[in-house]
């Protein structure tokens, strides 16, 4: 297998965790421990699992480590969901007809990424299969809800129906998780003492961990507490009404992350997460977002996107718009295409599927200095890693313009794709990147730090802001403590 920079700079800036967390911090297992099971030199094509990305980014301390409450992943393929009547083909043709005269180049487009994702799974499979792992090297062991827990999974009953919930299945020995009332307290506290480190919310939207460790969280209205990673921060609500706090208490950051609640019919239908009702609103919901002001020079923004083209065309503008990229001053540099997959790495429905991609794709852009003018942040095609990390932080072009007083030509940037292969885990959960990201940000002795905003989990480190916040990391979602029995006795 290849690994490479990525693993080896994700897993220095965890031991950099443990150490600026005090002398008496120990280490733990999430030194060696990565999310990347897999990555081709290249750093094109990555293996993840997406719920060892998100425990990993816990950075739980002390042995204590809880594991990810997740659904199995799928066992196969989605049935097909294609047409097959000559008349539902037929007209399938002549929507496609006219998609083509409107826009010429979306076939070519489809066609490209079909094959670049096509290819990216044929290098995964002859990497593991010449490495001898087998089927389930595509993926790491799950602790799985069981029947009970259903509420808790917040899927669609449609897309899980032929999937067998069973507690610990794939679960490598975990125990079955407890009944919401009886979900221990025990979290991972400093050790020193009977100290509970379970804190009460604050009464302001805004809390910061400010304790060296992790803690837990009392919710208002629940006997469940959330767990809260080492100096995490999260402002809770929603956006439009939290915004002044983001405005005057936030820094900025080498890296945003965006998960817009895309409208999207058959979700609000489902009633599973609040979605936006149209267009115009999302739109300006996320133009009064202060991303150009709170994100650092050559600092990174990372927006997932459905499959529908209006919404690309949202962000990255058309015929003659800028989009909101060019509001925030940004320009497209990579595009990430997380590929869904099965146990055994097969795409969850085909590739090139009309109704039902096996897709998403996260638009990377990079914040552009004030000398720069884009021109085409829309050209696609192959370059070094992030502009060769934005060509050394422009130390050479800095040096161009003072010595000529003039601005050097920007060219456009062309568009670099990566694939992520993962199996998914709950419709709502989205891997996070931070291993992926971490090697492309800024070298500095400071712990890389993000903003990721519509968050649904929180990060160690790093801020998340939004109504959902807190929503996978209440204790019902996590495995019991590994070292319960001896905690137990430091915190009553």
């Amino acid at each position: 297998m290849a690994w490479n920079m990525f693993e080896a700079r994700a897993s220095t800036i965890v031991t950099m965790a443990a150490t600026t967390m005090g002398d008496d911090a120990i280490p733990n297992s999430n030194e060696k421990k990565t999310c990347i099971l897999w990555q081709n030199e290249d750093h094109t094509v990555t293996l993840l699992d997406v719920p060892c990305s998100i425990e990993v980014a816990q950075q739980f301390e002390h042995g204590g480590e809880r594991k990810l409450w997740s659904s199995p992943p799928l066992e196969q393929p989605y049935p097909s969901l294609e047409p097959k009547s000559e008349k539902a083909v037929a007209a399938l043709k002549s929507q496609k007809a006219i998609a083509a005269l409107v826009n010429p180049d979306t076939d070519i487009n489809d066609l490209i990424l079909h094959r670049i994702l096509a290819l990216a799974l044929e290098e995964a499979r002859d990497a593991i299969e010449s490495n001898g792992d087998g089927p389930k090297a595509w993926c790491l062991p799950r602790s799985c809800y069981d029947d009970k827990q259903s509420s808790l999974q917040d899927g669609r009953p449609e897309k899980r129906h032929h999937i067998s919930h069973k507690a610990g299945e794939g679960s490598n020995g975990a125990s079955s998780p407890l009944p919401p009332s009886s979900v221990p307290s025990c979290q991972n506290g400093t050790g020193q003492g009977g100290a509970t480190d379970s804190l009460p919310l604050s009464p302001f939207p805004l809390f910061k961990n400010l304790m060296g460790h992790t803690v837990t969280l009392s919710l208002p209205g629940s006997d469940i507490p959330a767990i809260v990673p080492v100096n995490s921060t999260h402002i809770q609500g929603e956006i439009i009404s939290t915004l002044p706090i983001l405005i005057q208490k936030a820094p900025q950051f080498p890296l945003i992350i965006l998960d817009p609640p895309w409208p999207n019919r058959s979700a609000r239908r489902a009633g599973n997460y609040h979605t936006s009702y149209g267009l115009s609103e999302i739109s300006t919901l996320l133009s009064g977002i202060p991303i150009r002001s709170k994100l650092e020079k050559n600092g990174l923004v990372g927006v997932w996107i459905t499959n529908k083209e209006i919404f690309r065309d949202l962000l990255l503008g058309k015929d003659g718009e800028r989009g909101l990229f060019g509001e925030w001053g940004i320009e497209l540099v990579e595009e990430w295409v997380w590929l869904k997959i099965t146990a055994t790495g097969e795409p969850m429905s085909p590739i090139d599927g009309t109704w039902r991609k096996p897709f998403e794709i996260l638009l990377v852009g990079r914040k552009i200095p004030r000398a720069e003018i884009s021109t085409d942040p829309c050209e696609v095609g192959s370059k070094s890693e992030l502009d060769e990390v934005f060509d050394e932080r422009k130390g050479g072009e800095e040096e161009e313009v003072g010595k000529s007083g003039e601005q050097p030509g920007v060219q456009p940037t062309p568009v670099k794709r990566r694939v992520i292969i993962a199996a998914p885990d709950m419709h709502s959960r989205k891997p996070n990147l931070m291993a992926l990201f971490a090697p492309l940000l800024p070298s500095s002795l400071v712990l890389p730090h993000c903003l990721e905003i519509f968050a649904r989990n929180l990060t160690a480190h790093s801020w998340a802001w939004g109504n959902e916040v807190l929503k996978f990391q209440r204790l019902e979602h996590w495995t019991e403590c590994a070292n319960t029995n001896q905690e137990a006795g430091n915190i009553e």
